[in-house]
């Protein structure tokens, strides 16, 4: 048996301490303020730590709000003595409310050679314009006094917020290169906006089909079933601007290209609607639409085309 085995220690409780690790909880598993208010999560504290009074959500939103402001300022602190040579990266976009956003992430090297990366700025802008977007990049680098940057990278289309900051930073006499290299174009953005080809668009739309009613799923995985297909992923449908989506649609069919083929036997509205796609026509003889594959089901069997025959006659 150990020494220590068997000995009864104390241990002081501490309120303040206990409601930080609570804002920090919520904070890095991203939980709602409301959480704290939940019966089960009530029952719980008060098996595990009856002590502790737990917070209301607005309490809790305050609690998170100062922890941000004690990390903004330990942060302002590493800039200020480090003085670090800083990467942006810039994220806008327009949300379904029609206001648009911002997100400003400051990369660099810490005093131990790891590479950082912090979000310093997530706010609403008024516009998409380079005044306006650089208006807002410079008073996030005036309130965290960072004047030494070195690239930006961002996903816009002009260069007019480039050529403001440019100016900007010309003005601090911290503009390295003139400028030269201060613009880089987000090649992530880049590759999600090239335009992808027939077949991947073809797949989308088996997918997409196959998917849009309970009957026509239920009869693929009998079709899985005939063809002994173990694969226990489901079909799913890509994020046209998103590639690694894409890429997981993708990996996933393959896995079912004898179902498909199974599966064309047997409806011939599914057929037709692959027809219908690879002709750019919006609508056939059988009421097919390209844009939602609804169409009139038919029990029948198809026997002059298969999803092959059409596949490699789209490219």
């Amino acid at each position: 048996m150990g020494a220590k085995e068997g000995v009864i220690s104390t241990r002081k409780f501490d309120q303040a301490q206990s409601r930080k690790a609570l804002a920090k909880m919520i904070i890095v598993d991203e939980l709602p303020f409301s959480f704290v208010e939940k019966e089960g999560f009530k029952k719980f504290m008060r098996v595990r730590m009856p002590h502790l009074h737990i917070p209301s959500r607005r309490t809790v939103t305050r609690d998170c709000y100062e922890l941000y402001l004690e990390e903004k300022k330990l942060l302002k602190k590493f800039f200020k003595e480090a003085r670090p040579r800083v990467f942006l990266t810039t994220d806008t976009w327009t949300s379904i409310q029609k206001i648009n956003y911002m997100c400003l992430t400051a990369h660099f090297i810490d005093r131990n050679w790891i590479l950082r990366k912090r979000i310093i700025n997530f706010y609403p802008i008024s516009s998409h314009k380079g005044v306006d977007m650089t208006s807002c990049i410079t008073n996030c680098l005036l309130e965290w006094r960072l004047d030494n940057v070195f690239t930006i990278v961002d996903n816009a289309s002009s260069n007019d917020t480039m050529k403001e900051m440019s100016k900007k930073l010309s003005n601090w006499g911290t503009d390295i290169m003139d400028g030269y290299n201060l613009h880089v174009r987000c090649m992530a953005h880049i590759l999600n906006l090239i335009e992808i080809g027939k077949s991947v668009k073809l797949v989308r739309q088996v997918a997409k089909y196959i998917k849009q009613s309970p009957v026509r799923l239920r009869k693929f995985k009998e079709c899985c079933e005939s063809e002994l297909i173990t694969c226990k992923k489901s079909l799913c449908l890509d994020v046209h601007t998103r590639r690694n989506s894409t890429y997981s649609m993708l990996d996933i069919a393959q896995h079912f290209e004898l179902a498909f083929e199974r599966y064309s036997f047997y409806n011939i509205g599914y057929l037709n609607h692959l027809r219908t796609f690879g002709s750019d026509s919006s609508k056939n003889k059988y009421e097919t639409s390209v844009e939602d594959g609804t169409s009139v089901e038919d029990e029948t069997s198809v026997e002059d085309e298969t999803t092959a025959n059409i596949l490699s006659n789209v490219d």
